[in-house]
């Protein structure tokens, strides 16, 4: 497991732990479905609890609804993938399996042997049983690359460090990490980081869900076209595909400025 997240994040000696989660300790205290325990088995290498933040340094957030006792940091090795397309949808089942079982806020690394990508996810107390949690949002990065760092990743590392984080609670210092992959996200789109007020990553973070939105409304006309519509079907729908393109570059510009 690479010592670089660590690197990143910055924490104080008393946060770090780096050990090594088994998958029994998954298997024995979850009851994981047949494609999580075969993602578990075939798709996982390593798994690594590097860091705990607690209370005890930074005061904690607790109300009816939502627990920040603790934060968590955790690492997860897959096994070799050949593009960051594949660990891309990979890490996208990993996160989802292990937000899903971890009851504590959680930062969450995955990576294989070249890239990473970076997760958290808010959490709600489930009203039938108060030990579990109900995944309300979940951010993630870009895929990221572990052999080299750009002026945007340098950008994103910078705002992870435990120096730049909002310490007022558990809960602003989770919320430091999850604007810093909002402004990750929105780097990869504008060229450029840029580290902004909390009101202002709620608006970058609905531009980018608008942005999801609509490429996936383009990647479904595109489909349509394709099948070989009538001539004027397709000229409505190019148009339709134009007009979101549109938007999407209009999005954009709000995110850079």
């Amino acid at each position: 497991m690479s010592p670089h997240f660590l690197d990143i994040l910055q924490l104080p000696e008393h946060c770090i732990l780096q050990k090594r989660l088994t998958k029994a300790f998954f298997l024995k205290h979850f009851t994981l479905s047949v494609a999580e325990k075969k993602l578990l088995n075939e798709g996982i290498e390593h798994m690594e609890w590097l860091a705990s933040i607690k209370a005890a340094s930074i005061p904690a957030y607790v109300t009816d609804t939502h627990s920040y006792e603790e934060v968590q940091v955790f690492a997860v090795e897959l096994r070799t993938t050949s593009t960051s397309e594949r660990l891309d949808q990979v890490g996208e089942k990993v996160v989802a399996m292990v937000q899903k079982y971890v009851p504590y806020p959680l930062l969450l690394f995955v990576q294989d042997s070249e890239n990473y990508l970076v997760n958290a996810s808010i959490k709600r107390i489930n009203l039938n049983d108060a030990s579990k949690r109900t995944i309300e949002a979940s951010l993630r990065t870009p895929v990221l690359s572990l052999l080299y760092a750009d002026a945007n990743a340098k950008g994103f590392f910078n705002a992870l460090a435990f120096a730049q984080l909002d310490k007022t609670d558990l809960r602003t210092l989770y919320g430091s990490y999850m604007q810093a992959i909002v402004q990750c996200r929105a780097a990869a789109l504008t060229g450029t980081f840029g580290k902004r007020t909390r009101a202002r990553s709620t608006s970058d973070l609905e531009a980018l869900q608008r942005i999801d939105a609509l490429e996936a409304e383009i990647h479904a006309l595109k489909a349509k076209v394709k099948k070989g519509q009538a001539l004027r079907e397709q000229v409505d729908l190019n148009m339709a595909i134009q007009e979101k393109r549109a938007v999407v570059e209009n999005l954009k510009q709000k995110l850079a400025g």
